[in-house]
């Protein structure tokens, strides 16, 4: 694969996942890899609530804690930068999708709805 065949679009629209849930925000397809380097998640100064992100193979269960890469808290500051350096995460078989969701903050049982933004690239 050369640098010619990676096309650099934005990955999507920003997604709002509400408290408690969980939504598929990008999916490989034709085994066209994906390659992600950053998602920034944003709740508001003061939500209470854990940003989660799963990196979920073909097949898998979409909420499961064993896909489950990060759960940050993001109350006190409103948002939450993942970010890749040294090599980004592959998507790279049909089916494999990264999912994000919200949830419990801490003990309190209470949570807010987030905005998700993806950034990365796919090949062409």
């Amino acid at each position: 694969m050369a640098w010619k065949d990676l096309i650099h679009p934005k990955m999507g629209n920003p997604v709002k996942v509400a408290y408690g849930s969980t939504v598929g925000i990008v999916t490989c397809t034709g085994d066209k890899r994906i390659y992600i380097d950053g998602v920034y998640v944003h709740a508001g100064y003061g939500a209470s609530t854990s940003a989660q992100l799963y990196f979920v193979p073909n097949g898998g269960t979409t909420d499961s804690p064993d896909y489950r890469i990060v759960d940050e808290s993001i109350a006190d500051r409103g948002s939450y930068t993942f970010q890749v350096y040294a090599s980004p995460l592959v998507l790279e078989n049909t089916g494999d999708a990264l999912f994000v969701g919200t949830g419990d903050f801490e003990s309190t049982g209470a949570g807010a709805t987030c905005t998700f933004m993806l950034s990365g690239y796919r090949e062409s």
